[in-house]
C-alpha cells in the first residue's frame, strides 16, 4: 500500500521544488536562513508584510480539497486483490494558490512567470514521481495590490492536482450467511 499524500506533503512538494530552483538561481537566491535569503519561500500562513518589505516572497496556500470521482460499485475498484482482499478507491482534487509578493511590480511579474513556467516544466515529473493523475497550472492572475498591505504587489498562480487513494480490506472472519430468529421470543 502506498503512503498517503496528506495536504502537508502535497504543499511541501511545491515548496521544495520552488526552494531548490531558487537555491540554484543567481538572483534572487534562496537560502534556508530566512534572515539572509534574497527571497522568502514559505507556506502562506507564514507571510508577514515586514518580510517582503526587504525581499520578494513566494507563498503557497492549499485551498479546498474536494472528493472527486468514485471508482466502481460501492467504491470498489478491484473485487479481489492478490491476497483475496477487496480494494477500494477514490480520487481527490486539490488546488493551491501561489502568491508572488513584492513592493516592486516588475519583480512580481517576473516571479509569477518564473514560478508558473517552473511548475509547467516539472508537472510531468511531479505527476509520475508522486502518482498524480493530473497536476497543472490552471491560471496566472493579473498583477494587483495586496489587500492586507496596499504597498505590495502580487501575482496569484492557481495550480490543480488530482490524485487517488486506494486501500485493501481483507475479511478477518467468515461472512455471515444466515441469521436465525426464534419466533417464541416475546417482548414485555
Amino acid at each position: 500500500m502506498e503512503k498517503r499524500k496528506t495536504s502537508i506533503i502535497l504543499t511541501g512538494i511545491i515548496l521544495e521544488l520552488l526552494r531548490n530552483y531558487f537555491k540554484q538561481n543567481d538572483s534572487p537566491k534562496y537560502t534556508n536562513d530566512r534572515i539572509h535569503s534574497e527571497i522568502d519561500i514559505q507556506a502562506a500562513y507564514r507571510w508577514t508584510p515586514d518580510v517582503t518589505q526587504v525581499r520578494p516572497g513566494i507563498y503557497v496556500k492549499r485551498e479546498e480539497i474536494t472528493i472527486g470521482a468514485r471508482r466502481g460499485m460501492s467504491d470498489i475498484m478491484v473485487e479481489a486483490g492478490p491476497s483475496g482482499e477487496t480494494i477500494y478507491n477514490f480520487t481527490y482534487n486539490c488546488r493551491w494558490s501561489i502568491f508572488c509578493i513584492s513592493p516592486e511590480v516588475g519583480t512580481v511579474e517576473e516571479l509569477g512567470m518564473t514560478v508558473s513556467e517552473l511548475l509547467i516544466a516539472y508537472a510531468p515529473i511531479i505527476k509520475k514521481d508522486f502518482n498524480f493523475e493530473r497536476f497543472n497550472v490552471r491560471s496566472i492572475g493579473a498583477v494587483g495590490k495586496v489587500e492586507e498591505a496596499k504597498d505590495f504587489w502580487m501575482v496569484p498562480i492557481q495550480v490543480d492536482g488530482t490524485s487517488n487513494e486506494s486501500w485493501p480490506l481483507q475479511p478477518q472472519a467468515l461472512p455471515i450467511t444466515d441469521i436465525q430468529f426464534n419466533d417464541t421470543y416475546n417482548i414485555g
